[in-house]
């Protein structure tokens, strides 16, 4: 397994999840037991029920790392002046509809609806892009989400995301679908 890299912004710092901090564990929890977050995520959507359930998902997290594809998987997000993240910012490969790695790059975001409206999700997303690019060479990152899930969407045209329209090829479900332009090539010097 590699170790995901600590990417920082102005404000935030992406960072592995700690499945053995009870910090992570905690605030993981207190994420993604909150049905206003839990609904709009995967293709069966539900709240985590307990803090055991939260740190083996925080566990499989951490080994999710392919070593064969460095660079990808799920970060906490936390504040600059915290060390509690406020959320998960995601550079995954996305799953065909029986749950299989496909080649297409997602990138995604969820917070703590406390941490709502403050352009954490957009400021991560930007990192991410940007690694993603960089570092990782990835042509073009897809987002997906819910018809109705309209922060999200907002998040995805903030970044630069184009609609691409509705997909089901990704989770088995109807989602909308947006993509970044691909990246356009360098002049070459004459």
């Amino acid at each position: 397994m590699v170790p995901l890299p600590i990417l920082t912004t102005e404000r935030l710092v992406l960072r592995p999840w700690d499945p053995d901090d009870p910090n992570d564990v905690s605030a993981a929890f207190d994420i993604y037991r909150r049905d206003d977050v839990a609904r709009w995520l995967g293709a069966h959507p539900a709240p985590w029920t307990d803090l055991g359930a939260a740190r083996e998902r925080l566990l499989r997290w951490q080994s999710g790392g392919r070593e064969d594809q460095p660079g990808y998987g799920i970060w906490a997000v936390a504040p600059t002046d915290s060390t509690t993240p406020v959320g998960s910012a995601l550079l995954v490969h996305l799953p065909d509809a029986e749950g299989t790695p496909t080649d297409d790059v997602e990138i995604g975001w969820h917070l703590h609806p406390d941490a709502w409206g403050r352009g954490y999700a957009t400021e991560a997303g930007q990192r991410l892009l940007r690694h993603a690019r960089e570092t990782l060479g990835v042509d073009v990152v897809n987002s997906v989400a819910y018809a109705g899930n309209h922060a999200s969407i907002a998040v995805m045209r903030r970044l630069g995301l184009q609609p691409r329209g509705e997909t089901d090829r990704w989770y088995g479900v109807s989602l909308q679908w947006w993509a970044t332009p691909p990246a356009q090539p360098q002049p070459t010097p004459s």
